[in-house]
């Protein structure tokens, strides 16, 4: 072996996945995107993170995942991102004396997003689109009228309330 050559393993390890530049930019800006448009729904109902967090998140987690598929070891790196973003989504929670706990949903939004990133990042850019989908429906499923329509019929609390110690109980009053 020659002081220029490279060894097999490691030219196997670089180019295992390898995505060219033109690819990863599209993974990348379309992780972006997507985050984006969850943020415009954050926006859009008063909450503090938006467009710029949110795709910025599926824009961090997409790179992350470029990465990791070139290497291998999808796996750790993913699993790094998901645990890094739960201390972001755990800023995002905050008590307030008049409202309650608030927060959840913007959290879990951004872990979502992160997901949606990762996705998109190792290059299911279809499954990313139908997740954001999912989303932008789960987080505005209270706005369509059903869980208002719910608590008048049945008596319920809101059932994503945890700042009421019976939330979600059974009311006979």
């Amino acid at each position: 072996m020659t002081p220029t050559a490279v060894p097999a393993a490691h030219t196997d390890a670089m180019t295992r996945g390898y995505v060219n530049d033109g690819e990863a930019i599209l993974r990348v800006a379309v992780a972006a995107g997507l985050g984006l448009l969850v943020g415009l729904e954050r926006l859009i109902r008063g909450n503090a993170a938006g467009p710029r967090t949110f795709a910025l998140l599926g824009l961090g987690a997409a790179t992350f995942a470029v990465v990791a598929d070139g290497y291998g070891n999808d796996g750790r790196v993913i699993a790094g991102v998901a645990t890094g973003v739960g201390f972001i989504g755990a800023g995002m929670i905050f008590h307030d004396s008049a409202r309650g706990v608030l927060g959840y949903a913007t959290a879990a939004a951004s872990w979502a997003t992160v997901a949606v990133g990762v996705m998109a990042g190792v290059g299911r850019i279809l499954v990313a689109l139908a997740i954001t989908g999912i989303v932008l429906a789960v987080l505005e499923f209270q706005y369509v009228g059903i869980t208002t329509w719910a608590a008048n019929h049945t008596r319920l609390h809101r059932l994503d309330n945890d700042s009421d110690p019976g939330a979600g109980e059974h009311r006979t009053d």
